[in-house]
C-alpha cells in the first residue's frame, strides 16, 4: 500500500485551508527534515523529489519527530513532511496531502508465516480490508497497490 505524503504547517499558516497542495508550492519556505538515519531511503528519495520541484531544504537542523517538531510547526517556525494519515495525531498542525510531486510513503505489514494466531490473522484481515477500501484517515485515496520496489509516479 502507499500512503498519501503530507505537509505539516502551522494552523495559522495560509496553506492551513487548504485541502491538498503540489510540492512545487512549498518553494521559498523553510522546510525542515528527519534525520537522514531515521529512514535513509525514504530521505534520499523525498530529497531528490523536494529538489526537483525547486523546494530547499533546511539542513541545518534535522530532527527524530518528537513533540518539539509539533511545537515549532505549530509556532510557524518551518513546515515538514510526513504522512497524511497524522492529520488526526498532532493537534498542533495542520496536515495538509501533497498530491503531486512527493514519493508516497510505502507502507508494508510484515509477519512470520508461521505466527496463525486469532489475533493475528484479524490484524491482517483489518489491515487487507483498509487497503481494499482504499486506507484509512486520509481524504486523499491512498494507492493500494501490490508490493513492488517502486512507487507508482505522483500524478
Amino acid at each position: 500500500m502507499w500512503e498519501q505524503p503530507a505537509v505539516y504547517a502551522s494552523h495559522e499558516d495560509p496553506l492551513a485551508a487548504r485541502s491538498s497542495i503540489r510540492l512545487t508550492e512549498l518553494a521559498d519556505r523553510p522546510v525542515r527534515m528527519f534525520r537522514r538515519e531515521v529512514a535513509p531511503k525514504m530521505y534520499d528519495r523525498w530529497s531528490e523529489d523536494l529538489a526537483d520541484s525547486g523546494v530547499e531544504i533546511d539542513t541545518t537542523v534535522a530532527y527524530r519527530f518528537g513533540a518539539h517538531v509539533v511545537a515549532e510547526v505549530g509556532q510557524g517556525e518551518y513546515l515538514t513532511l510526513g504522512q497524511a494519515s497524522a492529520r488526526d495525531v498532532y493537534p498542533g498542525m495542520a496536515v495538509i496531502p501533497i498530491v503531486h510531486g512527493l514519493t508516497p510513503l510505502p507502507i508494508t505489514l510484515a509477519w512470520r508465516s508461521a505466527d496463525d494466531r486469532p489475533q493475528v490473522m484479524q490484524f491482517i484481515e483489518l489491515a487487507r480490508s483498509f487497503a481494499a477500501e482504499g486506507g484509512p484517515l486520509t481524504s486523499v485515496p491512498w494507492r493500494a497497490k501490490p508490493a513492488r520496489s517502486q512507487p507508482p509516479v505522483p500524478s
